[in-house]
């Protein structure tokens, strides 16, 4: 054999074993942003929802223009501590217009912040968690 094949004969056995190396270290990981407890729950390593303060300006339920019947809720607002003609939407999945029945005034709205499924195949929309009425001052 010559020094040349011997030579190239090396360098892809250390290419390969070097590549396995890695893989083996390397343990596939994703990225994961929860993990399991000693206790069993689960603990995040960053907080899933989002949450918005602010005053109901309009809320639609949406019905879904494909084939199969799915609904979808979508809450403009106001909101707090905004200039008066800024507003936000957000597009809850499902209909969720009873967790707002009664609510007026100045609300904080839980969700979760990574979209669950697409509404009408194009649109992301959120879980919802909790409506929750602010009590007190309310002149935001």
């Amino acid at each position: 054999m010559t020094m040349k094949r011997v030579f190239w004969g090396w360098f892809i056995f250390g290419m390969l074993a070097t590549l396995l190396a890695l893989i083996s270290a390397g343990h596939c990981a994703t990225g994961t942003t929860r993990n399991n407890s000693d206790l069993g729950a689960v603990a995040y390593l960053e907080n899933p929802n989002a949450y918005i303060m602010g005053s109901i300006v309009d809320g639609q339920v949406l019905t879904s223009k494909q084939g199969h019947l799915r609904y979808a809720t979508n809450i403009r607002l106001a909101p707090s501590y905004t200039f008066m003609l800024y507003n936000e939407t957000i597009l809850l999945c499902g209909n969720r217009a009873r967790d707002f029945d009664g609510k007026t005034g100045v609300l904080v709205i839980t969700y979760q912040r990574q979209a669950s499924t697409m509404f009408d195949s194009a649109v992301p929309c959120h879980e919802l968690e909790a409506v929750d009425k602010v009590q007190g001052r309310t002149d935001f």
